[in-house]
């Protein structure tokens, strides 16, 4: 919400302070107005949301000891962003295809989920 000085001003004088400090306190505030809104725009309690993700299929044959592997890895990275930030940070990892098919069955429960907490 944005406070303009009477609004302030009557919340100090509930708080029982004198006219002396209310203006200097108000006078004060305007002035360090726009930083104070700058820093709580930065400091948020959400978390980033992924827009976006990529991924890749590897197959490795051999591992670094030279023995037999065949196994394919897949590497992804999620693109995620945040409210009041401009550049979003990349999430990178890799696993293995039970492993994304676990990821991705947790990801439909948890849509299930919060389609279930919208509609209550």
């Amino acid at each position: 919400m944005d406070s303009d000085s009477p609004t302030i001003s009557s919340v100090l004088e509930d708080c029982k302070w004198t006219s002396d400090k209310i203006e200097y306190f108000s006078k004060y505030f305007q002035e360090c107005k726009p930083e104070l809104e700058a820093l709580l725009s930065r400091t948020g309690s959400s978390y980033p949301h992924i827009v976006d993700v990529d991924w890749r299929l590897d197959y490795y044959i051999k591992n670094n000891q030279m023995e037999k592997v065949n196994q394919p890895t897949y590497l992804i990275t999620l693109k995620t962003e945040e409210s009041g930030k401009s550049h979003g940070k990349d999430v990178q990892f890799s696993c293995s295809m039970e492993q994304l098919q676990d990821l991705v069955g947790k990801l439909k429960d948890a849509c299930k989920s919060i389609e279930k907490a919208a509609v209550i």
